[in-house]
């Protein structure tokens, strides 16, 4: 597997990220909202870069089946209202691709309730920005427009745990 970002590039980048955060939010009531399950691992180490006091929840959102992208569906089943009503919210995802999950749940927490949504994610993959529904606030680190794994993103649930980014070889899913 050809890595592309190693475990310190990202840790370093993680921090950097937490502090910007922390910096235009100093003011705000903030709630953090974690996009499961991908988002899980930056979701973690984000937090412990962010130094305000924060509330943290979770919704889980999917929409690729392999490497495909579906249909998008969304379940906040236990992300509690008093995570979401009437504070600023920081959604935060693994990877930013077309642009649709953070749409859809940047949507939904807004008719919840929230104050004001911004976003943040760990990747944001090379395309044509004219095709994006939305644009992150915050973003660790662009990519070349290839099938990534590791540090929470997954193909068919294998390969989250790998402390750093890499290309899953197409081989891996070419029969797919």
């Amino acid at each position: 597997m050809e890595i592309i970002l190693s475990e310190n590039e990202i840790q370093t980048r993680v921090r950097q990220v937490g502090a910007e955060i922390g910096q235009r939010f100093a003011d705000a009531r903030l709630s953090v909202v974690g996009v499961t399950v991908g988002g899980i691992v930056f979701l973690v180490d984000l937090i412990r870069s962010i130094d305000l006091s924060i509330r943290v929840g979770l919704i889980h959102a999917k929409s690729y089946h392999g490497t495909r992208p579906g249909e998008l569906s969304v379940d906040d089943s236990t992300l509690p209202a008093e995570i979401v009503t009437d504070r600023d919210v920081l959604l935060v995802d693994d990877i930013f691709d077309t642009g649709v999950t953070l749409k859809r749940t940047t949507e939904h927490l807004l008719e919840r309730g929230a104050r004001s949504v911004a976003t943040a994610v760990l990747l944001r993959r090379e395309k044509n920005d004219d095709c994006r529904a939305v644009h992150p606030d915050f973003v660790a680190f662009d990519i070349p427009d290839r099938f990534v794994v590791g540090y929470g993103l997954d193909y068919n649930d294998r390969y989250r745990n790998l402390p750093y980014i890499g290309v899953l070889p197409a081989s891996e899913y070419e029969t797919e």
